[in-house]
């Protein structure tokens, strides 16, 4: 703990960066953690038996459980490399970078951009294999099963780090990896003392064309106020999920969520055609509806999205949404590239 000298003097430093910024730091920050799916069967990758043993190259792995051995240790020493930069240019501090481990702070603004570049860089370590080892019938394997998943929690900064750990945890385990099946995203929201919103899915699913999240592309919308979903409704919504308690079909909760967006628009004196409402309404929803990965043998990656069960849970999309858009509007519309 600091004494009260160096509390005041931290204090009085920061006192002197909000005056030089011209604005107050954000009060909510964010933790991050990743890690690698499945690193096990990586390593008990097997090619196909050679009809000749060949003389490999000093840079070629083998076929064998060393080889995929080398092959995994050189893809996540790239990727630990790339951690630390990425979390820099993202205004993060990274707290530990380990092999296919990544434990990060970040501010709110930019955490989501954070956590998309690092799982890129995965993604990107794995998939040069087949380059550095062009002689290794195994790299192009590993490079396609690499998957790695993440969850990040957003909080006050006055929240017990120790508390925020245990759950970022938490949610990597049970939230990305058991309940969507790995490869996936986690994300929750902490308000006072406790959890107060949780979302998660594939990131198949939550990621757009261009790389970017789908939640972020709504919230970004909001706060610059060129999307048309509003704090008011995004409140309604949310009590809406509530109140059907999940168990409204689809067709009906779609039918109600987009009776409350024409009340809302009708209240802002803003008009839209029902194929408008009914857009905007189904994006929200493509964020709220969560979904798993599924083996299936019948795809080419082995995989295939199927949604949860329906819940109310659903509707905490609407209360992430609404504390994004402030988190992003209060920070000056941050962005990164992809």
């Amino acid at each position: 703990a600091l004494d009260t000298a160096a509390s005041d003097a931290l204090q009085k430093s920061l006192r002197a960066l909000h005056k030089a910024a011209q604005a107050k730091a954000l009060p909510l920050f964010a933790l991050l953690k990743m890690d690698g799916d499945q690193l096990g069967q990586l390593l008990a990758l097997r090619s196909a038996p050679a009809p000749a043993p060949t003389q490999a190259s000093s840079d070629d792995a083998t076929g064998d459980l060393g080889g995929a051995a080398q092959l995994l240790s050189s893809a996540l020493q790239e990727f630990t490399q790339a951690a630390q930069t990425i979390v820099q240019a993202h205004s993060g501090y990274l707290l530990y970078a380990g092999g296919d481990d990544v434990l990060a702070l970040a501010p709110a603004a930019q955490a989501l951009d954070c956590v998309c570049a690092l799982r890129r860089a995965y993604q990107q370590a794995f998939a040069a294999l087949p380059t550095r080892f062009p002689a290794c019938a195994l790299a192009p394997q590993m490079a396609q099963q690499a998957t790695i998943s993440a969850a990040l929690a957003l909080a006050h900064y006055q929240t017990p780090l120790t508390a925020l750990y245990q759950d970022v945890s938490h949610a990597l385990d049970q939230v990305a990896k058991a309940r969507h099946g790995r490869d996936s995203l986690a994300l929750r929201l902490w308000k006072g003392q406790g959890l107060c919103a949780s979302w998660g899915m594939p990131w198949e699913a939550a990621l757009a064309a261009d790389g970017q999240l789908h939640i972020l592309h709504l919230a970004r919308g909001m706060a610059r106020q060129e999307g048309l979903l509003s704090g008011s409704f995004l409140q309604r919504g949310a009590a809406l999920w509530r109140e059907l308690d999940g168990m409204a079909d689809e067709a009906s909760l779609l039918r109600r969520l987009e009776h409350e967006y024409g009340h809302s628009l009708y209240a802002q004196s803003r008009a839209l055609s029902q194929q408008e409402v009914r857009q905007q309404v189904q994006a929200l929803w493509q964020c709220a509806r969560q979904q798993q990965r599924v083996a299936d043998a019948q795809t080419s990656s082995g995989w295939r999205l199927q949604p949860l069960p329906r819940e109310v849970e659903e509707g905490q999309i609407c209360q992430l949404l609404q504390t994004l858009c402030e988190i992003l509007a209060q920070a000056g519309m941050q962005e990164s590239t992809p």
